[in-house]
């Protein structure tokens, strides 16, 4: 009698084993399922940012050249090239957040080259922008470029500060 019950409580332990080892299984299964479907979700966002800088690169360049055509109204112009670059910004944060770092830092780059070429080296969204892409410079591990940015934001702020200082000396007569 002992034999059998020793038989019987070895076959139920082994079933425990095996009904735990399938739902292992499952749960395996499950969360690869999981993972597929979060990887594909996550290229599906990446597809859909990559088309989005795409299309603002594109109004950008668009609106770069509006803007250089002398004797047009191009106070529209001004918003949209404006409108893109805060799309692109914001495109470039999600870049960041997502991970996609050198992407992120390549917009960081458009964004400031197209604000410099279009505002000028010393417009606030220039320098907003410079900032931005000397951070993402840093943080692709790029420091001596990103120095190098910074260096040349803090000449271009200095200059500023004291441009204005010179002219509210001007203007009280002092």
């Amino acid at each position: 009698m002992e034999i059998v019950e020793k038989n019987e409580q070895n076959a139920a332990g082994d079933n425990r084993q095996n009904v735990a080892e399938k739902e292992r299984r499952v749960r395996d299964m499950a969360l690869s399922a999981d993972g597929a479907q979060i990887a594909k979700e996550n290229t599906n966002k990446t597809r859909d940012m990559a088309s989005l800088v795409s299309e603002n690169k594109r109004v950008l360049e668009e609106n770069a050249s509006s803007l250089s055509a002398p004797g047009e109204d191009r106070k529209q112009d001004f918003l949209d090239f404006i409108t893109a670059l805060d799309a692109l910004n914001e495109m470039a944060e999600e870049m960041w957040e997502a991970g996609m770092n050198e992407k992120a830092c390549l917009t960081e780059a458009q964004i400031y080259t197209s604000s410099a070429k279009i505002l000028g080296e010393s417009h606030p969204a220039t320098l907003k922008a410079m900032y931005n892409y000397a951070l993402g410079l840093a943080k692709t591990g790029r420091n001596e470029e990103s120095a190098a940015m910074l260096n040349k934001y803090l000449e271009i702020a200095d200059s500023l500060k004291e441009a204005e200082s010179d002219s509210s000396i001007g203007k009280d007569g002092k």
